[in-house]
């Protein structure tokens, strides 16, 4: 086994000779069809967006940066048994673990990349972090959540912080702002936005955990995919810009997470160019994070459609519509209990011809939710 800046270096030749691969593709095609593109290696890119129906430009192996117009990659088996070699003859090395899976993902292969990290062995959590990241991508989010849980608890608190910082999430980002994207100027005018250094990594947690109870959908699946969600892009976002820099030795497991994919997503929606722009809301359609008045977290509001300065997050397996609820509280007479009753219709939505309704209450972090279940008549439900 070498050692890990041999691994490194290797794995940046390798991510470099593709990257040369499709430049050359590119201009001899381009030059074929006389239409020649005077662009030296990256010297300027397109950014790609499914939205727009760019979905070759998406099928590369390192992200949705193409370096022409009508990009074209060039096949990818031997780049991907070349990485996939490095890595299991260097298992405990995170560095070609992590560049293997990246490509694995982006070419919609998370299950294959699942089985190839069954041989990793490196340290601080990498292995389990980057299973939770394959898990997740393949729909398993289940999985991929006691995959994170289990890379997190082998890693420093400081990444910890970090990578979990949910306060990053309500409240409205401003579409531009002067020096973006350097630093986290934008960040600071975030209504619950706390850095994560040591000091506020306490109420961070805490503040976080509230958030996440409050952002999970519905309950629908179990555990919370929204945690799940945000440490998934909080991971990818860095992972792939180390991978698509041609930098495989900077992916180092205490980094700086990507801010801007933790809101919308990285893989199509977020563009790290120097505006707040985002080039897909694929990723980002819905708005679970609840906004709060006052001051706190004690008076959440939620607009399930809040658009684009918001944090937004699309859920695989269910679409998601607001429906009409009103609620009352009585005291039942000659008692000190109180009755509440809640009344919601989903008229005006594509399901209001739904038979049965389900409401879920859950009163703090962790607890275990209570599913109440009503017949729709006349359109209406309602619990007692």
């Amino acid at each position: 086994m070498a050692d890990s800046a041999s691994v490194n270096r290797a794995v940046d030749q390798r991510i470099t000779q593709y990257w040369s691969e499709t430049i050359d593709a590119n201009r001899r095609r381009d030059r074929q069809r006389n239409d020649e593109v005077a662009a030296p290696p990256r010297s300027r890119h397109w950014v790609c967006s499914p939205d727009y129906g760019d979905e070759q430009c998406m099928t590369g192996p390192f992200g949705r940066y193409c370096w022409y117009p009508d990009c074209h990659y060039p096949p990818t088996g031997r780049l991907v048994r070349e990485i996939s070699k490095i890595a299991r003859e260097n298992p405990s090395v995170g560095s070609p673990w992590l560049v293997l899976t990246s490509i694995l993902v982006r070419l919609g292969r998370a299950g294959e990349a699942l089985g190839e990290l069954v041989n990793c062995t490196a340290a601080n959590g990498a292995c389990s972090l980057l299973r939770g990241w394959a898990a997740a991508s393949a729909g398993n989010l289940q999985d991929g959540e006691s995959f994170f849980r289990e890379g997190l608890s082998a890693s420093s608190p400081s990444f910890v912080c970090a990578v979990t910082n949910a306060t990053m999430l309500p409240g409205r980002m401003p579409r531009v702002k002067p020096g973006f994207p350097a630093g986290m100027q934008a960040y600071d005018t975030l209504p619950l936005w706390r850095r994560p250094a040591p000091e506020n990594c306490p109420a961070i947690a805490e503040e976080s955990e509230r958030i996440y109870w409050l952002s999970d959908p519905l309950y629908v699946v179990p555990g919370n995919d929204r945690w799940v969600q945000t440490v998934l892009r909080q991971i990818e976002y860095s992972a792939r810009a180390r991978v698509s820099s041609g930098d495989a030795s900077g992916a180092r497991w205490d980094w700086i997470p990507g801010w801007w994919g933790s809101r919308r997503g990285f893989r199509d929606s977020a563009d790290q160019g120097t505006r707040a722009t985002w080039v897909s809301h694929r990723a980002a359609r819905y708005h679970f994070v609840p906004d709060f008045e006052g001051e706190g977290l004690s008076q959440p509001t939620w607009n399930l459609v809040a658009g684009e300065p918001y944090e937004g997050y699309t859920p695989a397996y269910a679409r998601f519509y607001s429906a009409s609820v009103q609620h009352a509280r009585f005291r039942a007479e000659d008692s000190p209990r109180q009755m509440t009753a809640v009344a919601g219709t989903m008229a005006g939505t594509p399901v209001g011809s739904a038979s049965t309704a389900y409401l879920v209450f859950t009163d703090a972090p962790e607890s275990f939710p209570v599913v109440l279940e009503s017949e729709f008549t006349d359109g209406r439900a309602v619990f007692l």
